[in-house]
């Protein structure tokens, strides 16, 4: 009868026998939908179980992701439509798709998380009497397993919305790929396949991953050294920024999901959500740097890209008149021999114009030189890899941070 009296086919799940929704939901009779309205917030949990299988052309997945990666939990889904450049109706289709297929839940108002609360209290001691599962009905006030309830139990104030007061750790694929591994430590993978596809890892995960990788320990073997470091050195930033801007939400965010949102997309969603960027270094392909100039949020990382080309070494060592022999080849350009001011060199670091590095020993640097100038200019400087003439030093600098090594170099 509920059924058929809804004017436009639908009709609210609680309106109905629970028993008879189940049965007409197995049998493929019904179809779900959750409701999602313009004001609400969503929250983006860690993945579970989740299997990629992106299509690339689907208008629909396109949405998604740029719902994901743009969504807070203090914005309402107006907001998102509004930022994203897309219809309302078409951002509520694709929210109200993510709680459907469980991939975000929608985050129940303060009085509402309340009284989902007192609802569950009283339901526990009728079932605790014997009076069973309470039946679906009209004016049940327990929140449905898609509505997920503020942290900490309070709302988010409409100045944290608004603000900017979010920090972006801003991290690369590689990083992100390598978190992938399944023996890096228990319970990590999950956040790691959030970071790949959701293309952050919210603030409200930050302390489910940071336990999750407080396991990860360097390991013996040396082929395996590099993902674990990429792991610790994550854990290390994100919580050393947190301790340095309390009361500041934390947000670690995958660079190329930024840039598929495209410039006029990225402006408003860092203009809206945060406060301060910081890139983690090195950044190692320029097609997944973010750039922050024109967004007036202050950026720790490169605010052009003049500031990552091989024109700004360059000018660098122009201005402080020393740097290593260095050739900037343009594309096309064909070597028979190495340049003179290389040839001496025991190796040679070689730098394309979309900021990969590589380096080779110089009798055997012709092949690898020529192979990119068929697709890029190259930068080719002299190069001396003996460990004891190579260091890694972090910003500010300080005397007593430094190597004993650099110290010694003019």
């Amino acid at each position: 009868v509920a059924l058929s009296a809804a004017r436009d086919g639908r009709v609210l799940a609680a309106a109905l026998p629970e028993e008879g929704v189940r049965e007409l939901y197995a049998s493929g009779l019904v179809r779900l939908e959750v409701a999602v309205e313009a004001s609400d917030k969503l929250a983006v949990p860690p993945l579970v179980g989740f299997v990629m299988n992106r299509v690339g052309n689907d208008w629909m997945e396109k949405l998604l992701y740029e719902l994901f990666v743009s969504n807070d939990e203090t914005a309402e889904v107006r907001q998102l439509a509004s930022l994203l450049d897309q219809p309302l109706d078409r951002v509520l289709m694709a929210a109200s798709l993510a709680c459907r297929l469980g991939f975000a839940k929608k985050k129940a108002p303060p009085e509402a998380a309340a009284a989902a609360g007192q609802a569950e209290a009283g339901g526990a001691q009728a079932r605790a009497a014997g009076g069973g599962l309470p039946p679906l009905s009209a004016s049940a006030t327990s929140a449905p397993e898609f509505m997920a309830a503020p942290e900490g139990g309070g709302e988010v104030s409409p100045r944290d919305a608004s603000s900017g007061a979010r920090i972006a750790l801003l991290v690369d694929s590689k990083l992100a790929a390598s978190l992938m591994m399944s023996n890096l430590a228990a319970g990590l993978k999950q956040h790691a396949v959030t970071l790949y596809e959701v293309g952050k890892i919210p603030a409200e995960s930050l302390d489910a991953f940071l336990e999750a990788a407080a396991e990860v320990e360097r390991p013996h073997e040396l082929e395996l050294l590099e993902y674990f470091d990429h792991a610790i050195s994550l854990r290390i930033a994100a919580a050393s920024l947190r301790a340095a801007c309390p009361g500041r939400p934390l947000d670690i965010v995958r660079t190329e999901s930024l840039r598929e949102l495209g410039s006029s997309k990225l402006a408003r969603l860092l203009g809206r959500s945060y406060g301060l960027a910081v890139s983690m270094a090195p950044l190692l392909s320029h097609s997944e740097t973010v750039f922050t100039r024109g967004t007036g949020v202050p950026h720790a990382g490169p605010l052009a890209p003049a500031m990552v080309s091989p024109w700004a070494r360059l000018a660098l060592y122009a201005a402080v008149g020393a740097g290593p022999p260095s050739v900037l080849l343009r594309r096309g350009t064909r070597l028979r021999s190495l340049p003179a001011p290389l040839a001496s060199a025991p190796s040679v670091l070689l730098t394309s114009w979309s900021g990969e590095t590589s380096s080779a020993k110089a009798g055997g640097a012709l092949v690898a030189i020529n192979e990119l100038l068929l697709l890029s200019p190259v930068l080719v400087q002299a190069y001396d890899a003996a460990p004891s003439r190579a260091a890694q030093v972090s910003f500010p600098l300080r005397a007593a941070d430094l190597h004993p090594d650099l110290l010694s170099l003019e």
